[in-house]
């Protein structure tokens, strides 16, 4: 069985992928824009003990100047819920920002182009890699290395475009 604790990282790893994802080097593009909005998925959190569980997400993302975006997100897994938050930057394929939920907060810092966002995603008591791609009205996300209880979280986000 999940920790209660282990659930909650789980959700902020989803919540930091959504971030990262949206707010990839496109902005003021097109892509940007089609980036922006509602957005609905589920994947799966597979622990360190090689079980897994599903998880669904859905949030929003909005533009607040031409080079930040801010998201949030909500999550649940064996029927637990969790909100997150994060506020990124973008400059020259440069992704930095803060991400905040349940209690906890942190950074991301790392890359990005047109279809792929690497980041390191960095909290008090743990730190993680993302790595995503964007294609059209799709996001698929991946974070490993977060916790001792988790060995990965896969998220695919879509929206209706």
């Amino acid at each position: 069985m999940v920790s209660r604790r282990g659930l909650r990282r789980a959700a902020q790893m989803t919540m930091l992928l959504a971030g990262a994802i949206i707010a990839s080097p496109l902005a003021a593009s097109p892509i940007t824009d089609a980036l922006e909005g509602e957005w609905s998925g589920s994947g799966r959190l597979t622990l360190s003990s090689g079980e897994t569980e599903r998880i669904r997400c859905n949030g929003t993302a909005r533009s607040t100047t031409a080079n930040t975006v801010d998201q949030k997100f909500n999550c649940a897994s064996t029927g637990k819920n969790f909100s997150f938050s994060s506020s990124l930057h973008i400059s020259s394929n440069r992704v930095r920002g803060t991400w905040n939920g349940s209690g906890r907060s942190g950074t991301v810092t790392g890359s990005a182009t047109r279809s792929s966002v690497k980041v390191r995603l960095v909290g008090g008591d743990g730190a993680g890699n993302l790595s995503a791609s964007i294609s059209g009205c799709r996001q698929n996300l991946r974070i490993t290395g977060w916790s001792d209880e988790m060995r990965s979280l896969s998220v695919s986000l879509k929206k209706k475009c």
